[in-house]
């Protein structure tokens, strides 16, 4: 084989590498515990996050919500796609998340999440008491993390773009959360013999 075929095919693997990795999903799970008709169950609840908020966008998000306020704000968000939540209580249901964004911080990594709609595991929603759910994460440098779920949440972003997330006045649910985990990630590898794509763990 030629060294320009040798060096052809290695870009050829690269680019094949590179647009995996782009594709790779982050999934977070954690318990949640919920009180249904007097009696408490634990939920787990999974999180899988395959887009992040840039800073770029987070700045766009924070100019709209500044000059055009939130109903505006609330249309953009519609058309984000940045990952999907579900619960072991709710088999029926999930959640669309719209937006991720990560955070550094000397408590640990701070993950904050975003929902198409209200996560309410133990009441029905009403529409009158907010349009999206939020849910933050906080893991620390060993050890399961903590976080909470705000089943109606206030959308805002800081003066550098960053998601802020908080309680609308009187949500129905703020359920705190533990054993949080950063789950194995998987990439989405071509299959040699099929050419279809197929899952493979990532520590």
């Amino acid at each position: 084989m030629s060294r320009t075929s040798g060096i052809a095919r290695g870009a050829i693997l690269a680019l094949v590498l590179s647009a995996a990795s782009a594709r790779a999903e982050q999934s977070y799970s954690g318990s949640v515990i919920v009180t249904r008709s007097g009696t408490t169950v634990s939920c787990r609840a999974t999180m899988s996050v395959d887009k992040w908020m840039s800073g770029k966008e987070g700045r766009r998000f924070a100019s709209i919500l500044k000059d055009e306020g939130e109903p505006a704000l609330l249309v953009d968000l519609r058309r984000a796609r940045a990952g999907r939540l579900s619960t072991s209580c709710t088999p029926e249901t999930s959640w669309r998340i719209l937006l991720a964004s990560g955070l550094d911080a000397p408590a640990g990594r701070i993950v904050r999440l975003v929902t198409d709609r209200p996560i309410t595991i133990v009441e029905r929603p009403n529409p009158a008491e907010g349009e999206l759910g939020a849910v933050e994460l906080v893991l620390g440098p060993s050890g399961p993390g903590l976080g909470v779920v705000i089943s109606h949440a206030r959308v805002e972003f800081d003066g550098e773009g960053r998601l802020v997330v908080d309680s609308l006045s009187g949500a129905v649910e703020r359920l705190r959360m533990s054993q949080v985990v950063l789950e194995p990630r998987k990439l989405l590898l071509p299959d040699p013999r099929t050419g279809k794509e197929k899952d493979t763990d990532q520590p």
